[in-house]
């Protein structure tokens, strides 16, 4: 299969299944963000499989976000909210991800830029920026596990 049968195939699925009627190019974009994470954990853990799994779902999140991409300035303007109400959380997440980026490219930041994203990314889902970080803090202070080569941490089970 070449990329142009690929696409093909993708917009056809997607179709079938109703996603260019029902979905977004946010939502798809958010969820190739999603898999993106995927593909990074695979990556540390060296888990070639899942690699190939996640580069192949973050290709089928960009065509079908592609396809949607008719007139991105109209349609982002007038797309509906992702689930929450609010139409600029996209932005705050290509925010974070350029934070991302440049940390990764220059380890000399400061993250305060990034928290500051995440408070207000919070707050728009009336959610309380400390809450969520305890909750963070009590889903791992008592994890068992430990580091291992490449950076993941494995959880004992």
């Amino acid at each position: 299969m070449n990329f142009t049968e690929f696409k093909a195939n993708v917009v056809q699925w997607a179709t079938d299944r109703g996603i260019y009627e029902h979905s977004t190019i946010t939502a798809q974009l958010l969820k190739a963000l999603s898999e993106l994470g995927e593909l990074a954990d695979a990556i540390i853990k060296g888990d070639r499989d899942a690699l190939k799994d996640a580069i192949g779902d973050v290709a089928v999140c960009l065509v079908n976000a592609s396809h949607m991409n008719v007139s991105v300035g109209s349609i982002r303007r007038d797309e509906p909210a992702i689930a929450y109400g609010y139409s600029r959380v996209d932005q705050i997440i290509a925010s974070l991800c350029g934070f991302f980026a440049q940390a990764l490219d220059d380890r000399d930041v400061s993250y305060d830029s990034a928290i500051g994203l995440l408070r207000t990314l919070a707050e728009w889902h009336d959610m309380q920026f400390m809450e969520c970080c305890e909750a963070a803090w009590l889903e791992i202070k008592d994890r068992k596990g430990r580091m291992v080569p490449g950076g993941a941490f494995v959880k004992e089970e």
